[in-house]
Formats: structure tokens, sequence, C-alpha cells
């Protein structure tokens, strides 16, 4: 028996590509450390090893940030490079081998398979080649760098999986992995394997097969041979590597009109242990289109290879056209084929590997599986079967495609959801706010929790880590013109209120009773189980210099405080109790003046999400000038400055699961101050007055600064209504 290596031409378009490079920014990595766990943000907190790099991890959600780190990557000159116009079947393919399975997202995180080593099993290598300076080489069977076996097929496939990009032109998927480099040539397969498991290789790539002279294409079939066409050696080893130590990658025919899968592509169909940890890689080209908007034209894709066949199940497709290492240390050349496509998936295996240090080999073997893209070939049902992973996880996989485009923008994203817990139980969905911040807190709770990292899994086991900030939605900024807009069309126009206590602002039936001509008490009835209750005390004090009001106030809220508020993740009631004071004098000529302010206390209980709330003060204070019969009879222009309602002090403790950039999460108390990092102030003027009609004209404008008691959130308005009553 002997092994046959795949290599073909492919027919590059006439335009020089390296002319075209000339002004794109160049992309560097240099070796970083591996991180413990996914860094939810998306991007960058420092300097990176990439030029637009990030922290490093996996990702809970793709940020613009990562986007625009992504799209920059793209346009380096190590991924242009890779850019081949060809033509497959009459149709042209514009083929990008990097960017078909997304590694620029993986790149723009750090994430470069650092601490991680791949094995290649190939002919020989030429290791002097540029994409291997200044990387960790070792080799086997004893052999070194001048003794190991040069060949061109096993230096390009070495450095599409781990070219460093230090030197050289291009890049390869994982460029921070160490490599094992083995040629057949010096050794055995058995002995190829035993080295990969003994120095921890998380992949070891086949980019080969076996000749059966009389077989179609001479190659050997799965379906015409027995387990004994290997040596109960090989097979041993091969059993004690895959899916317990690590990841074993076979390419499979580049002949398209290949029946059956070949043997060693196809192997867990005969040996059923091995499919844990087994790959079979074919070669699809995938029309890349950096002008649109998906990136790819996937009406347009390219069969360059078998189809994955009776190894369907355990295949996923790459795209194998790439400009590749030669034996000339500075020289690439343009190729397409399985060879070249199974490398660039041992090296998203080294990437995983990274991303989730505390996933199993099988693990990351399924998650791949599980992200691929299979989205182009989904109207072919009558090919279609389903592989169910666990947690009810499916993913659907094609006779001739497997699973798809591996996708590591989908790999490194939580599957399933990613959940994290409280010290009580409680679970909570990332992207999913349980807590609601608005009003008296502002943005509190958010810039609070935005300093604590959350641990979190998804549904196959991943680690996330994720800024505390996630569980918070806060007041949305586009609702201040509503509330504006609703204040002008309800049943009574009402001047602007300034120094406002919480009882005003409550929604609900009022109803009023009159004590005597100076005081009056209000309460606050709810329309639905919902809404708040209250009652509040009022007394005026007139004296020849103005008006001196006070008011007493109370109300009971069983699912807020002050604004903040609990989804599903607990309870949250609270009981308000303030004092209110107001100074007004009217000057004679139609001016008056008013000066307004509320103090008050909160008591809160909390159950689930938060542990307990500290005893709250809140304030709010307001002045207002008004003028009347200006432009005409009983028309109002006021002018005013306004401190809403604000929490002044407080806070609420919760324990959530967090890390500290360590491997191990542990629940951790959390203080979270209520009182907003900035109160928010609103200048303003309103103008009414009556139609010829009898109808009512309001112009009213105004600017918040900190709107909502939200840093730096301005926010202004200017409004006209008509109101008429018939």
């Amino acid at each position: 028996m002997k092994r046959f290596i795949r290599f073909t031409l492919a027919f590059v378009a006439a335009s020089s590509l390296a002319g075209c490079l000339a002004d794109v920014e160049s992309l560097v990595i240099t070796t970083t450390a591996s991180n413990p766990a996914c860094d939810g943000s998306g991007v960058s907190s420092g300097s990176g090893a990439l030029s637009v790099g990030g922290t490093g991890g996996c990702i809970a959600s793709v940020s613009t940030e990562l986007e625009t780190q992504a799209s920059a990557i793209r346009n380096s000159s190590q991924y242009t490079f890779q850019t081949i116009r060809h033509s497959v079947d009459g149709s042209r393919i514009q083929s990008n081998s990097l960017i078909a399975n997304r590694f620029e997202y993986a790149h723009a995180l750090d994430l470069t398979g650092a601490e991680q080593i791949i094995a290649v099993y190939d002919a020989g290598f030429y290791p002097a080649h540029q994409e291997f300076l200044d990387k960790s080489v070792a080799f086997g069977f004893g052999t070194d760098i001048t003794s190991v076996t040069v060949d061109s097929h096993g230096t390009a496939v070495a450095a599409l999986a781990a070219g460093t990009a230090q030197w050289g032109a291009t890049i390869g998927g994982a460029p921070n992995a160490s490599l094992l480099l083995s040629s057949w040539n010096d050794g055995t397969d058995s002995a190829a394997v035993v080295e990969a498991e003994s120095v921890g290789a998380i992949a070891l790539n086949n980019s080969w097969g076996y000749v059966c002279t009389g077989d179609a294409f001479d190659e050997c079939g799965i379906n015409d041979y027995s387990i004994g066409l290997i040596g109960s050696a090989y097979r041993n080893a091969l059993l004690d590597y895959a899916g317990d130590e690590g990841i074993v990658v076979f390419s499979a025919s580049n002949e398209e009109a290949q029946t059956q899968a070949t043997y060693m592509a196809a192997l867990p169909a005969l040996v059923p242990a091995l499919e844990e940890g087994w790959l079979a890689v074919i070669n699809l080209a995938r029309d890349y289109d950096p002008s649109s908007p998906t990136l790819f034209d996937d009406t347009n894709v390219g069969l360059l290879s078998s189809g994955c066949l009776e190894a369907a199940r355990w295949c996923v497709a790459a795209d194998g056209t790439s400009n590749v290492a030669t034996t000339v240390w500075d020289q690439y050349d343009p190729g397409t084929g399985t060879s070249y496509a199974a490398p660039r998936v041992s090296a998203a295996i080294a990437i995983l590997a990274e991303a989730f240090p505390n996933l199993s080999t099988k693990e990351i073997r399924n998650r791949l599986l599980m992200t691929a893209d299979n989205a182009f070939f989904a109207a072919d049902t009558a090919q279609i079967q389903t592989l169910t992973f666990q947690n009810g996880l499916s993913h659907e996989y094609h006779w001739v495609y497997g699973h798809g485009f591996i996708d590591l923008r989908a790999a490194l994203l939580p599957i399933g959801g990613a959940t994290t817990t409280t010290s009580k139980g409680a679970v909570l969905t990332l992207g999913t706010p349980v807590i609601r911040s608005n009003g008296a807190s502002g943005d509190a709770v958010q810039t609070a929790l935005a300093k604590v990292s959350l641990y979190a899994t998804d549904a196959m086991g991943g680690e996330f880590i994720q800024a505390g900030d996630s569980l918070v939605s806060t007041y949305s900024t586009a609702s201040l013109s509503n509330a504006k807009l609703a204040s002008i069309a309800g049943s009574d126009v009402s001047p602007v209120s300034i120094g406002a206590s919480p009882f005003d602002t409550l929604s609900g039936v009022l109803v009023p009773f009159s004590l005597d001509q100076q005081s009056e008490i209000s309460l606050k009835l709810p329309q639905s189980e919902n809404e708040a209750v209250g009652i509040k005390l009022n007394t005026s004090v007139p004296s020849e210099i103005g008006l001196l009001s006070f008011g007493l106030s109370a109300q009971g809220d069983g699912n807020s405080l002050l604004g903040l508020s609990l989804g599903d993740s607990g309870t949250l009631k609270s009981a308000q109790f303030g004092v209110s004071a107001a100074y007004s004098i009217d000057f004679g000529d139609a001016s008056t003046f008013e000066l307004a302010g509320h103090t008050g206390k909160a008591r809160s209980t909390a159950t689930g999400f938060f542990d307990g709330i500290d005893d709250v003060s809140f304030g709010s204070l307001g002045v207002k000038f008004s003028q009347s019969n200006m432009l005409a009879k009983g028309d109002k222009l006021s002018l005013y400055a306004n401190r809403p309602t604000a929490i002044r002090s407080g806070s609420a403790q919760t324990t959530l699961n967090l890390t500290n950039g360590g491997v191990t999460p542990r629940f951790t108390q959390v203080n979270i101050p209520l009182a907003p990092t900035a109160r928010e102030t609103e200048f303003g003027f309103e103008y009414a007055t009556q139609g010829l009609l009898g109808e009512s004209w309001i112009l009213q404008g105004s600017t918040r600064l900190n709107a909502t008691n939200i840093a730096d959130n301005d926010v202004s308005n200017l409004l006209l209504g008509v109101k008429m009553q018939f």
C-alpha cells in the first residue's frame, strides 16, 4: 500500500494579487497567553496581539466593535493574499479559505491556538520556510530540521494550519499553535499517532489516503475493505488517541465522481469507537463577495472533491483553495484540494481548545459539528439526516456536504443560550435582562455590574465570561418624547411640574378629599394589580410674601423600587415615605415664581436576584418662572429648571457566580450602589394658549442633561400639541 498526495492547481485571475495588496494594513500576530474562559465582551480592552485585536476568549454576542475588528482583519494583507478567483464547473468563484470558515472573528479576539499543538503527518516538510520562523516546531521519529524528509505537500499543509505570519505573506488558521511534524518516510503510522498523543496534540492532521490499485481512482474505499486493511498497532493507537486525547482529521478524496468514501476518512463506519474523536473534511469552494452584507453567495458553492458519503455524520467542509507555502523559503503557489481544507479544520480545533480550555476533545469536535453552516443545503431534504447531541440539541447533515462549512464565529458564541446562576439557584440567561433600571436609580445598577465578570455556560458546556451589565435593561431615551406627547394628549392640560414626589408620578386613580381651604388628602388607587397605592397630605400656609406648602406622602409598590424592578428572577417590594415643601409668590403683574422640592426614604424587601437592599434616600428639586398674558389674553409662558427624583444613597446586594480572570469561578457577593453616577437636570419652557375655536395649543421644548439619571445621556425635545374637545 502507498499513499496518494492530493494537489490540484487552481486557475488564478490574470491580475497580480501582490499589486492589489500594497496599501492594505498589515496584520501581525505574536504569542499570547491562553485565556481561562471566554470574554463575553467581544471587544478589545487593551493592547492585543493583533493589530486590531481583542482580549481573547469567546463571545457572548457579536458587538459592533468586534465586527469592525473582523472587517479590518479581512482587509489585512495576510488575509487578502488568500483571495483567489477560479472556475468550478463553469462558475466563477472567488475563494478565501480563511474567511470561508470565519477565522477573522477568532483572530480579532486574539484566539490564535496559543498553547495548543497540531500534529501533521505527511510526506515531508520544509521547515526553513518563512511561515515557520519564530515558531515552536518539533519533529517526529527522532528527526530534526536538518534530517526530516523535505516535501512541498507537508509544508503547505502545516503552514495552512499554523503559519505564523511573522515574516510570511499569509497566515495559518492557528498561527500561535505549535507543530509536531512527522513524515511517513521517517517512521510508521502507529508511531506518529503515539507521538501526537505523547506531546498532547489537540489535532492530528492527515491530508492523505491509502492507494488500492484497481479500486475506483485507485483509492481504498470504505465498502471494499474490512478493518484488516490497517494493522492492529495503528488501529489501537488511533483508538487510544481519538476522542480521549485529541481529534483525528482526515481529508476526503479529491475525486468528485467517487461513489464511496475513502477508507481512512470513513474509518469510524468500521470502528464506531473512533467516531467521537474523528472528522472527515471535503473541499467546498465558497463564493466570497466582500461587498455583500452576508459576505458569501451560497447559491454559488462548488464541490471540488468527493462528497462526504459514508462519512457524512462526522464530515465538515472547508474551502481548500489557497496560496500555499512551497520548498522555497519565501515562495507560494496557488492550489486546491482536500489536503488544504483539512488543516483549516485542524486549526479551528486548536482555536476552540484555546477558547474553551475545560471542554474535552469530544466536546470540541461536537461544537464544530453543531455550529457548522449548513444553510446552503437546507432545501435538499431528501439527502438530509439529523445528528443529536446533548440537551436535545441537533444538527442536520447532508450525504454530500456533511454538516457544512465550519463556522468559528458560531462556534465561539453560546449554543442554546448561556446561563449563569445566583447563590440562591436563580438561573439567569445571558442576553435576557432580568433587571430594569430607570428613573431614580438611573445607570447605577448597570455601572456597578459592568465591573464584574459573570461566569456562564451554554448548552454544550462552553464557558463564557460576560460583563454583569448584560443583566440590566435601562430606560429607552426614545420614550422621553413619547412621555411628553402623552402628557399633552391627556384629559387635562397640566402645567410643567417641578420637585415632584414619587406619589405624584404613580399611575392609578387619584381620589382627593378636602379637609379645609388649605389642606387636602389624596389617595392613589391602583387600576390593576401591578400598580402601586399611596396617600398624601398637603397643607398650605399663605402669607404676605407668598404661599408656603408642605406635604407628607407614603406609598407602597409590590413590584419595584423607584423604577428599579426585576423580571422573573425574583420579587422586589418597597414602601416610600417623604416630605415635600414648596414656595410660590405672585408678583401681581401676571408673573409667578415657584420653588419646590421633595426628600424621602424607602425600605425594600427582595427575593431571588437580590439578597437584600439597604434603606434608600431620594429627593427632587425644581424652580419655575411663569408669565401670563404675554401674546394673548389667558396665555402662559413658563421657564423652568428641574432635577427629578433620584436616589441619593442606598445599595443592594446580590451573590453571583463570578470570575476574576482565574479558571475557577466562585459565588461572590456584589454590593450595588443605587445612587446614579449623574443626576438629571432639565431646562425647558412651555407656552400654552387658547385658539379661536376654543382649542388648546401647547409649545414645549426642553433639554435633559443626563436624562433618566444616566451619565452623558442628553436628550432634547421640541413638541407642538393641539387639543380640541367636542
